[in-house]
């Protein structure tokens, strides 16, 4: 089988020798990208391996075009492919190699005069569409397909599907869907890393497949902080190392029941937004936290460190539209000024640090604080401060510090200073949430 260099054999070579690289091509290209059949063949064939989530790789893939008689082929795209790095640049010149053959084959139609004008017309606007770079990601509506659509929600009985953050109270006032950002901000040793791992594990165990990218924290420290929280044993047991009868018998029971987690920890150290693009891809995670936004490199050394979080942040944001992953951001904040007293004021998404580019991309934006701005043991106050779906507002949480662990603090009132008039409204610069009886609606 006489094989030449062309980027379409090179877009099968890289997949062939980095099956890492399919998702970002399955993502890229179609089928009808490739004039070449027997490139075409094994496009098809690696999508349908890539689909069953079957592994890839020569064998399997021989297998699933049709049997020995493409080994050939297989031996010589591995042979002419320089290197799995530049499939994006073989992805992009297919692209464009397509693109010009369709407009050619529309001009041709339309020049040879065998069309009509309606048909002349609709090959004018195919080949128009054509010149419009990112069009395939494009999705337009009509305001009768918008009604229309709206109409079979409404009828669809189905419950939206909405995350489950393992706390009641969160699941009714932030609705979060897949393909939502949202920044979860706080200070530094605040709680946000634990409470992040918290709502992850919940999540994951509902149905959710998530990965929780770590840009700070190794997997020996999360994973103290998880089993600390997951298996009810004492952190400082933990670091110690003297667990008891019970705290192994806890571990040994949560080890039978982890596969009900769909979780994965990734070190990401060095990890650009593009990097963890494919990797998402890659592993079809469906939420993802990133812990936390304010470190992930940059793919500009040059920029200062605002304008490398403003594209950071807005990356993620496409991200969340193109894919339909949800990202929960960690984010870093500066801390108010103090009064004389000493006190401050609870942080709000002004507060969000490096850029304000956060505040236009986030959704949701949920703020955790000290309740006592002046005691470092004291509850949390979780402030959702933009909510596209739902209230803005806080709750506040226990923290059990010695097991990671936040609960929805149901029964006490706020202090003094900070409780809620009967409208709801705000005292001293706090938003409260309105608790109202169970028939009524929250009024926001």
């Amino acid at each position: 089988m006489d094989v030449k260099p062309t980027a379409q054999v090179s877009v099968i070579g890289s997949m062939v020798i980095d099956p890492r690289t399919v998702p970002l091509m399955m993502q890229t290209l179609t089928a009808d990208c490739f004039s070449d059949p027997v490139c075409r063949n094994a496009f098809e064939a690696i999508k349908k391996l890539w689909g069953a989530n079957d592994r890839i790789d020569p064998i399997t893939i021989l297998d699933a075009m049709g049997g020995d008689r493409y080994a050939e082929f297989i031996a010589a795209v591995m042979q002419l492919t320089p290197t799995a790095k530049n499939c994006e640049e073989y992805a992009a010149i297919v692209v464009r190699q397509h693109e010009f053959e369709a407009i050619k084959a529309a001009c041709f139609d339309i020049a040879t005069g065998t069309l009509d004008l309606d048909e002349a017309r609709q090959k004018l606007g195919e080949a128009a569409k054509l010149l419009v770079r990112g069009h395939e990601r494009t999705r337009r509506f009509s305001y009768l397909d918008i009604v229309n659509r709206f109409t079979d929600r409404q009828n669809d009985e189905t419950p939206r599907d909405y995350l489950d953050f393992g706390i009641e109270v969160m699941n009714r006032r932030v609705h979060v869907g897949l393909g939502d950002f949202v920044i979860l901000g706080a200070y530094s040793s605040v709680g946000k890393t634990a409470f992040a791992l918290q709502l992850a594990r919940a999540i994951s165990g509902n149905g959710k497949r998530v990965g929780f990218y770590s840009y700070e924290t190794n997997e020996e420290h999360v994973g103290d902080r998880m089993m600390a929280n997951a298996a009810s044993i004492s952190l400082q047991a933990i670091k110690e190392k003297r667990l008891s009868a019970d705290d192994w018998e806890n571990t040994v029971y949560e080890g039978s029941r982890a596969e009900r987690y769909d979780f994965d920890l990734i070190e990401s150290a060095h990890m650009k937004v593009s990097d963890l693009r494919a990797d998402v891809l890659a592993n079809r995670y469906q939420v993802v936290f990133i812990d936390y936004v304010q470190i992930i490199p940059g793919q500009s050394q040059t920029k200062e460190r605002k304008d490398i979080v403003a594209d950071t942040s807005m990356a993620l944001h496409l991200m969340c539209q193109e894919l339909g992953v949800t990202v929960i951001a960690l984010s870093q904040v500066t801390l108010p000024d103090k009064s004389v007293s000493g006190k401050r004021r609870w942080v709000s998404m002004q507060d969000l640090r490096e850029s304000k580019q956060l505040l236009q991309d986030g959704e949701t934006i949920i703020l955790m604080d000290l309740e006592n701005t002046l005691d470092r043991n004291s509850d949390r106050v979780l402030i959702v401060d933009k909510n596209k779906d739902g209230p803005v507002g806080n709750f506040f949480l226990k923290f059990d510090a010695d097991h990671m662990r936040f609960y929805y603090r149901e029964d006490d009132p706020p202090p003094a200073s900070q409780k809620k008039t009967s409208k709801g409204g705000q005292i001293d610069g706090q938003t409260n949430f309105v608790e109202l009886p169970d028939d009524q609606e929250i009024p926001f």
